[in-house]
């Protein structure tokens, strides 16, 4: 589970194309991620904002809360009562795919990154509906999104970790 999301916070995109302009993304998601006939749903919360402030707020079936504000990321998982955290030394893949993905159609983009291929799927209204991509272990991953905001107001603070003091704190 921990490398899945270490995975993809770096790898997988967000925007693509004519979206380059968004500051920020706040959605509602459905992550599916399958492998051999077997298949995990992820759900939670999604904000972003420019240039490089990322939280995942997963919920079920387990709660966790992954932050990454450029310089380290911060996995706290409540259950284990831990936070891992790691410094970042790659560049941001999943904000870069704002310059890289290629419009399709109206409706579609692909972005290729480390010889994968993205598909991003527009709504109605131009917005990101779903991502559709095979991970670095070959499992087939879709992710949805819902409710989603574009470019509204997101403070900085909501992208610090509040780690309880009692928490055991892992340095990688």
């Amino acid at each position: 589970m921990r490398k899945f999301l270490l995975f993809t916070l770096f790898y997988l995109p967000l925007f693509g194309g004519d979206l380059a302009n968004l500051k920020t993304l706040k959605a509602e998601f459905q992550q599916i991620v399958e492998s051999d006939g077997k298949r995990i749903a992820y759900s939670g919360e999604l904000y972003i904002k420019q240039p490089h402030f990322i939280l995942w707020k997963y919920i079920k079936p387990v709660e966790k809360y992954l932050y990454l504000n450029g310089k380290k990321l911060f996995l706290l998982e409540p259950e284990l009562e831990q936070v891992i955290i790691k410094r970042v030394d790659k560049s941001l893949k999943m904000l870069q795919i704002l310059e890289n993905a290629e419009k399709v159609d109206e409706k579609r983009y692909i972005a290729k990154i480390d010889e994968r291929d993205y598909l991003i799927i527009l709504d109605q209204v131009g917005k990101i509906k779903r991502i559709i991509y095979k991970d670095e272990l070959d499992n087939s991953v879709s992710l949805s999104l819902f409710e989603v905001e574009e470019n509204g107001y997101i403070p900085t603070t909501k992208f610090l970790p509040e780690i309880p003091e009692d928490f055991d704190k892992i340095y990688q």
